[in-house]
């Protein structure tokens, strides 16, 4: 089992995204409307979402909002500010709904693994082991 989705369906959960008026209204009578979207680095960082993307697909389907995400980076890869780390394609209401979550998680788990290796970086520089 994927480690990411009972985060990710807790942050649904906790989104309470039935009950989300603007997600209802924007969506209404057009649950089969198509989109496109792309993530951005705001800062730069090391990634470490890869398994994260994996259980927001799955969690779209089982939800009847099947989208898809591409990416091309994998677990400890750098990125820079501007960089497009993936792209979203499919149900437009699936990817509102499961953005949020998808988000906070990516944006913690890729702070840590961007901490984590300065930590590194340093000790490596001052030649301890």
């Amino acid at each position: 089992m994927n480690i990411w989705k009972k985060p990710l369906k807790t942050g649904l959960k906790d989104d309470g995204y039935p009950w989300d008026w603007t997600t209802m209204a924007a969506f209404m009578g057009k649950e089969t409307r198509k989109t496109h979207a792309r993530l951005v680095a705001k800062s730069q960082g090391i990634w470490a979402g890869e398994g994260l993307f994996e259980a927001a697909v799955g969690i779209s389907r089982e939800m009847g909002f099947p989208f898809e995400i591409h990416c091309s980076f994998h677990n400890g890869k750098e990125f820079k500010i501007g960089t497009v780390l993936a792209e979203w394609e499919g149900s437009a209401k699936g990817i509102l709904v499961l953005e949020r979550p998808v988000l906070n998680l990516v944006s913690y788990a890729c702070g840590v693994a961007t901490a984590t290796r300065r930590l590194v970086d340093k000790v490596a520089a001052k030649g301890l082991k």
